[in-house]
């Protein structure tokens, strides 16, 4: 292995010193990162990636005897995000060309995500990896961010809520037979977008039939999930009251896909029926979802017209 740095730098890139070739790849860069990507994971990925080509850019004009390294962006559809149980995996294959002299050895790159309270929430490491001069490398990038370690708090965020995070690599590598070494920091933020982008009640579908001499209301509901866990199944529970009964409950497993539906069908009590025929009300709808181990609410409001004359 090659030795740690004796120190490191964070840095930023600076355009004058770098070649024509080299300015243009960097405001290529600046300009992915100002881009919004519909998913969060792709986001993610992009960024990771940027930050590494970045430090290899800069990398390459350091030592002596270096010509620059080419760098093979993944695609969107190059990077994989899945759901394995409770562990988000990405892989992403970067191609490296070293065109310089000499070989880099051991080159590695030290990946930690911080979300926006600084608690740490994925701290990888990609495998040491010889850039041979004059040939191009596959850097295959893995990164693990295991849901079920974090707090609820962070769990929620993940799930649910969508937070910030704060992107840190640092590349370590060795050249000259491994008596020169090299490390250096860059950072970059993100936006990340939940898991479950968002849920609710479709108040205009809600309808209401007899059943015998009951009243049966029917709240369709809608999720509308990242593809990352389309086929996961989510538990979805539900409250039917006003200000002073509950009037029903439900509860469901539903398998998510584009536009998940469902609808919870509640069956009102003789009482609850005699006073709906002769009253309005404002009624409550409270749904609850489970996903990989957190739990979010919403409250919706419905208002009911009396049935009596």
């Amino acid at each position: 292995m090659c030795p740690r740095p004796h120190a490191t730098s964070e840095t930023s890139v600076g355009i004058k010193s770098l070649t024509h070739a080299e300015r243009v790849l960097i405001e290529d860069l600046h300009k992915i990162r100002q881009m919004r990507w519909g998913l969060f994971g792709v986001r993610l990925g992009i960024i990771i990636i940027n930050l590494i080509i970045a430090l290899i850019v800069i990398l390459a004009v350091i030592p002596l005897g270096m010509d620059g390294l080419d760098v093979h962006v993944p695609e969107a559809g190059e990077m994989t995000w899945t759901l394995q149980g409770n562990v988000l995996h990405l892989s992403a294959p970067i191609s490296v060309r070293n065109g310089g002299f000499y070989d880099l050895e051991d080159f590695s790159v030290a990946l930690q995500v911080h979300d926006d309270t600084g608690d740490q929430v994925m701290n990888d490491r990609t495998e040491p990896v010889n850039l041979v001069a004059g040939k191009t490398t596959d850097v295959n990038l893995q990164l693990n961010l295991d849901i079920g370690n974090l707090s609820q708090e962070d769990k929620k965020k993940i799930v649910f809520e969508g937070t910030s995070f704060n992107v840190t690599a640092n590349i370590e590598t060795c050249y000259m037979m491994k008596l020169m070494k090299f490390g250096m920091t860059i950072n970059n933020g993100m936006q990340w977008s939940p898991l479950i982008n968002s849920f609710g009640v479709d108040q205009s579908e809600i309808s209401h039939q007899l059943s015998g001499t009951q009243i049966e209301i029917v709240v369709p509901y809608h999720i509308s999930p990242s593809n990352i866990v389309y086929g996961r199944v989510i538990g979805v529970s539900s409250e039917l009251r006003n200000s002073t009964s509950i009037f029903g409950t439900g509860s469901d497993s539903v398998t998510l896909r584009p536009n998940t539906t469902g609808e919870f069908h509640y069956l009102m009590s003789q009482e609850a029926t005699i006073w709906l025929t002769t009253h309005s009300d404002t009624l409550t709808i409270v749904i609850n979802l489970t996903f990989v181990g957190t739990t979010t609410q919403g409250t919706f409001q419905y208002y009911w017209n009396t049935l009596g004359p």
